[in-house]
């Protein structure tokens, strides 16, 4: 099977996970890289493959981290010709790993979620899900306040997830979910990434985290460590612009419709990052920020987005 049915999945996809979509790039890339059959011009078709899942999915930080660490180990290896059967294995490997990592971290945030509490939830995160089904065969009682996710009604696909595991969950309209963190012991979501400006996650997390904070309530960010991005990496992010008609089909001359599905919410909202690793402060999460090595060929693309050239 090529790659090219793989990829017009990933563009195509508006409510899976970052995870789910960085196994997805993961697959693309190792099939990508068995498919070449000639050296030359492997390294500029791998070029444009690159650009290509960046605009295809730019919120997304571990697919960033993912094609990070293809490129240092290209350049490590002194190019494609080197090593390319090894790189391919290597990511099909990772992806194996990824799962064990998530499973771990399903694992630390349930530890977080003392027993009989009620958590309230935004939208849909895998890692979030996996987390809370932890808890719920654990035994720990718990019960979840889930939003729906507009506009694409994610949040629905989480609700339905843990009703189908006989996990006590209420759905609601995503504007009734402030309301409704005085009810719940704690607030738990995911993040698309973590950078220097804050966790960047669906839109109506903002006002979640500061409903916790004025209600006194522990805001937690369950993400990965593959989400954690570099400033020097971040300007590969982008938060793009959706189709009106999802939010409104009617034509106006002077009416103009905002859709974006992602914002930031500020690390200083945030109680704590839950990883792989466990819980980590906001004062241990800004340092390693800093400590991710850049590939040159992803500097240089981060570098040509900030100038906004895009070339």
């Amino acid at each position: 099977m090529t790659w090219e049915p793989l990829f017009d999945q990933l563009a195509s996809d508006r409510t899976s996970g970052a995870q789910e979509l960085t196994r997805l790039v993961s697959l693309l890339l190792s099939r990508h890289l068995r498919g070449e059959t000639t050296a030359e011009g492997s390294a500029d078709r791998l070029h444009v493959l690159t650009r290509r899942i960046l605009d295809a999915q730019p919120a997304m930080a571990p697919i960033i981290t993912l094609l990070n660490h293809l490129w240092l180990k290209l350049e490590q290896m002194g190019g494609l010709a080197a090593g390319r059967s090894a790189i391919a294995a290597e990511l099909e490997q990772m992806s194996l790993e990824t799962e064990l990592r998530l499973d771990r971290l399903a694992e630390a945030c349930s530890d977080r979620l003392p027993e009989g509490s009620a958590i309230l939830v935004h939208s849909y995160s895998s890692t979030v899900l996996r987390a809370l089904l932890a808890a719920h065969e654990a035994g720990k009682g718990i019960r979840v306040l889930c939003s729906e996710g507009r506009p694409a009604l994610e949040g629905v696909r989480l609700a339905e997830a843990l009703a189908a595991a006989a996990a006590p969950v209420q759905l609601c309209a995503d504007a009734a979910l402030p309301g409704l963190v005085g009810e719940a012991n704690l607030v738990l979501v995911g993040a698309d990434a973590v950078v220097e400006a804050g966790a960047i996650n669906k839109i109506g997390t903002y006002p979640l985290a500061l409903a916790a904070k004025a209600m006194g309530r522990p805001f937690y960010i369950a993400a990965s460590l593959n989400k954690l991005l570099p400033p020097s990496l971040e300007p590969l992010l982008r938060i793009q612009d959706r189709p009106p008609g999802e939010i409104w089909e009617g034509q106006f001359e002077k009416l103009k419709v905002y859709n974006r599905y992602f914002e930031v919410t500020p690390l200083s909202m945030i109680t704590g990052v839950i990883t792989e690793e466990g819980l980590w402060s906001i004062r241990r999460l800004r340092p390693a920020l800093l400590k991710t090595p850049a590939s040159g060929m992803l500097a240089r693309l981060a570098k040509e987005a900030a100038a906004g050239t895009g070339q």
